[in-house]
C-alpha cells in the first residue's frame, strides 16, 4: 500500500524538524548549555597574573618546573575555579601547565594538560617542586581508571587557549574536572580544614625552550 502524498510530505516535514531540533541542541551544548551552574557567586577575577610572572609569555627551560602561589585563597566550601592559558605554537609539545590545590595531608593535587593534547591528575609532595611524572596518579572513581596522561579530543592545539575548570563539592570530597566546558574526570579530594592554598604551574618539555601565556583566572564561591 503506497502512502498518500499528504502522509509522505508530513513525514518529510517531521524528519526535517527533528534534524533541525538535534542540530540546535548540539549547538547549544557546544556553547555550554549543559554546563552546571558555578558554585556560588564570582569572588575573584584576574587577567594580569602579576603573581605568576605577568600576562606576557613565560619562558621555561627544558625539564624545568615553575610554580606560582595564588594570592587569593579558596575556602573549604563549594567553589568553582577556572584558569585559562595558552601553550605557544612553537613550544615543545610536551610542555604542560595546570592547577595545583593543597590537600589535607601535605600533598598537592596537580591537574595538567600538555601541548600534545593529553591530560593528567597527580598527587605530589608539597615539600618540593616535582616533575609531574614522578608523582602517582589519582584513582578516578567514575571511570575506574588511574589518571595517567590520557588524550582528550577537546584540548586545543598549541597556539590556542585552553580552560581548566574545577568544581568542588565538600559533601562529596570530590573535584569535577572540565576542559573547555567538557567533562573529563571526577577526582577524589580532601582539602585542609580552613582555607586551601592553590597555584598554577608550568613544566617544560624535554627538548627545547617553551613559552606559556596566561589568560584569565576566575573563582566562584559562597561568601
Amino acid at each position: 500500500m503506497k502512502p498518500s502524498p499528504r502522509f509522505f510530505w508530513l513525514l518529510v516535514i517531521m524528519t526535517m524538524a527533528t534534524l533541525v531540533g538535534f542540530g540546535l541542541l548540539a549547538w547549544r551544548l557546544s556553547q555550554g548549555a549543559a554546563n552546571p551552574a558555578y558554585q556560588g557567586s564570582l569572588q575573584w577575577t584576574d587577567d594580569e597574573f602579576l603573581w605568576a610572572g605577568g600576562s606576557d609569555e613565560q619562558i621555561i627551560l627544558p625539564a624545568d618546573t615553575l610554580f606560582y602561589d595564588a594570592p587569593s585563597l579558596l575556602k573549604n566550601a563549594s567553589f568553582t575555579l577556572e584558569v585559562s592559558a595558552q601553550i605557544n605554537q612553537a613550544a615543545d609539545p610536551f610542555t604542560a601547565w595546570g592547577i595545583a590545590l593543597a590537600n589535607n595531608n601535605g600533598t598537592w593535587t596537580m591537574i595538567g594538560i600538555n601541548g600534545a593534547g593529553y591530560v593528567t591528575a597527580r598527587q605530589c609532595l608539597q615539600t618540593m617542586i616535582p616533575r609531574l611524572d614522578s608523582c602517582p596518579p589519582l584513582a578516578e572513581p567514575t571511570q575506574q581508571i588511574l589518571t595517567y596522561w590520557k588524550p582528550f579530543r577537546f584540548i586545543h592545539q598549541r597556539g590556542a587557549t585552553n580552560t581548566i575548570r574545577l568544581d568542588f563539592l565538600p559533601s562529596r570530597n570530590q573535584l569535577t574536572l572540565r576542559l573547555n566546558r567538557e567533562w573529563m574526570w571526577d577526582l577524589p579530594y580532601v582539602p585542609p580544614d580552613q582555607v586551601i592554598l592553590w597555584g598554577v604551574w608550568i613544566q617544560g618539555g624535554p627538548d627545547s625552550l617553551s613559552g606559556v601565556t596566561w589568560d584569565k583566572t576566575r573563582v566562584w564561591s559562597n561568601k
